[in-house]
């Protein structure tokens, strides 16, 4: 049985040290989603994001619209493997009591 303690133990850690990873990756990638809007006949690419409870935009070009693109997408990523481990943490921890 110990043997599996330290499995769970160590699971545990690893777990613990992707989100620390993963909440570093966050902080640089941009918050919010890319809009596209077309006026006067021109497309214009926004990114928009929530600040004190309102939406705001910022305008960005159409070069970096794909990048900010996948920027956003990656965030969305790591926003879902975060809170996966973070549920595997809590499914551990009462194990392990």
């Amino acid at each position: 049985m110990s043997v599996l303690m330290n499995v769970l133990k160590e699971e545990y850690e690893r777990s613990k040290r992707i989100v620390k990873s993963i909440d570093k990756e966050l902080s640089i990638l941009p918050i919010g989603y890319i809009s596209k809007k077309q006026i006067g006949g021109h497309i214009y690419y926004y990114i928009q994001f929530k600040e004190n409870g309102k939406i705001k935009s910022k305008y960005i070009n159409e070069k970096d619209a794909l990048e900010y693109n996948k920027k956003v997408l990656r965030r969305r990523k790591l926003l879902k493997n975060r809170k996966e481990l973070l549920m595997d943490q809590k499914r551990i921890e009462r194990v392990l009591r």
